[in-house]
């Protein structure tokens, strides 16, 4: 009379017949908040640098200059916060993207 053993603890077992029905995968919320907290945080320090890039492309008087003098300059004639123009639309518009597409990407 022939016997099977069950296999090893670190071999696979092979499924014989009808395959099981895979779970499907669901929508994880953290996936979203994560993707919209990560995207809206990097874009939004990179927003100065964008400001300054900006205005040295469409600024004749800051186009022949380095972006830390025209930074400086930018500076000196608005304040500060002259290079947070823009913040708000950024991190509002790129934590949706990021949420968006991370959540929705995970979730497939």
């Amino acid at each position: 009379e022939l016997t099977v053993s069950e296999p090893p603890p670190t071999r696979a077992k092979v499924q014989v017949g009808w395959p099981k029905e895979e779970k499907k995968k669901t929508a994880d919320p953290r996936f979203f908040i994560a993707g919209g907290t990560a995207a809206a945080i990097l874009h939004g320090i990179t927003t100065p640098l964008d400001v300054v890039k900006t205005r040295m492309q469409s600024d004749s008087t800051l186009a022949n200059i380095s972006p830390s003098e025209a930074a400086l300059k930018i500076i000196e004639d608005e304040g500060p916060k002259a290079l947070t123009a823009g913040l708000g639309p950024t991190v509002i518009g790129y934590g949706i993207e990021g949420a968006l597409k991370f959540g929705v990407y995970e979730s497939l």
